[in-house]
């Protein structure tokens, strides 16, 4: 079970660079798109094209030469450490990932985005409760923040802690985040895994719904109908899974 909730976890994590880079088109929308008053804000511009086609090297350089620009600027070194961390994360760089979080920490401190992208590596290093103190931090300045209630749930359910990561990912999905889908499918399979069948199906349907083609939702619920002596419903949800995966691998 924990595998499978890890598994979960890092699919959600490589989602997030895009949440980044829309608060940095946020909080930029008055200034120019090229070199102007921010310095080499084409570097930046580089940057997103690079990682939009999967060059996460050629990304993190062009950041770099932007920060060079912009070390002494909060307002526009932030959101490109918070980038350039996200990318030294993804390809599991996580000394780095963590001296850009740390800056930009240090130089937002009451951002929560911040403390989320910082905690995600703590995470993923294997140190649980560093996480949760940073989503406690995320949340204690965005008391609304899906996101923060979402990575905090699964870091709880890592820790077999279910009785809280229940009301975390309860309130991730009350107040909605980018990919909420994936706070239902955590919620799902630790219901599963916590013997709650009918749970765990309401869940992952609500996933089919929003994403038709996920295999893990059908598979799942099909092994949630078994429990629950459902078996025409498992037979059809495991069969769908399977044949979805073939066709995936024909791709």
């Amino acid at each position: 079970m924990l595998e499978i909730l890890v598994t979960l976890k890092k699919k959600t994590a490589r989602c997030l660079l895009a949440a980044v880079i829309c608060v940095w088109t946020a909080s930029c929308a008055s200034g120019p798109a090229k070199d102007g008053p921010i310095p080499g804000a084409s570097y930046f511009d580089r940057a997103i094209f690079s990682e939009s086609k999967g060059r996460h090297l050629a990304a993190i350089e062009q950041y770099t030469r932007y920060l060079e620009l912009n070390q002494n600027s909060p307002e526009y070194a932030a959101p490109a450490l918070n980038n350039r961390g996200t990318l030294y994360w993804v390809i599991g760089r996580y000394d780095e990932a963590l001296q850009d979080f740390d800056k930009a920490v240090d130089m937002q401190p009451d951002a929560a985005l911040n403390y989320i992208n910082r905690g995600n590596v703590y995470a993923d290093m294997g140190d649980v409760e560093r996480a949760i103190e940073d989503y406690n931090q995320a949340i204690t300045l965005d008391p609304k923040n899906g996101l923060a209630y979402s990575n905090r749930g699964l870091a709880w359910s890592s820790l077999k802690r279910f009785d809280q990561a229940i009301p975390d990912l309860d309130k991730a999905i009350e107040f909605g985040h980018e990919g909420l889908y994936k706070s239902l499918m955590k919620r799902g399979v630790i219901r599963y895994g916590t013997k709650d069948y009918n749970g765990a199906v309401e869940d992952f349907s609500q996933v089919i719904e929003m994403h038709p083609g996920l295999i893990e939702a059908y598979y799942f619920r099909g092994l949630a109908h078994q429990q629950l002596n459902e078996a025409e419903k498992a037979q059809t949800d495991l069969q769908t899974a399977m044949d979805l995966q073939k066709a995936l691998e024909k791709q």
